[in-house]
């Protein structure tokens, strides 16, 4: 198992030797979260920011091997026909840094996707 979790610590939080502790409570811009902390068997951390209106992860926080990862959901969509909710805005931190700001136009739930898009195109020779 990775070191570097981020959603994927979720699937095992309730493995022997991982610990889910609950937090000071906070915000993220400006909507009140509880604060959940997940150690895993190798004592990484990895913290959630969970909206308390909600529900929604508003914010996630672990170390990486190039720095501490830090990202906040936001702009929050409905799918059509679906009961699924997607942050539409995604903004990543490194150690503090702003390094990407995502915004998302549209989304899909349960479409069909083209297998073409599963096919790595090989590079051609000059």
């Amino acid at each position: 198992m990775s070191n570097n979790f981020g959603f994927g610590i979720l699937r095992f939080a309730d493995r022997d030797g991982f610990v889910v502790t609950r937090l000071t409570d906070d915000q993220v811009e400006g909507h009140p979260c509880y604060v959940v902390q997940i150690t895993d068997a190798k004592k990484t951390l990895t913290t959630f920011f969970i909206d308390v209106e909600t529900s929604a992860i508003r914010s996630v926080a672990f170390n990486t091997d190039v720095g501490y990862h830090h990202r906040i959901y936001s702009d929050f969509k409905r799918a059509k026909n679906v009961d699924f909710i997607q942050p539409t805005r995604v903004r990543l931190y490194f150690d503090g840094i702003k390094w990407m700001d995502i915004h998302w136009r549209q989304f899909a739930v349960n479409e069909a996707i083209d297998d073409v898009v599963f096919v790595k195109e090989v590079a051609k020779p000059d």
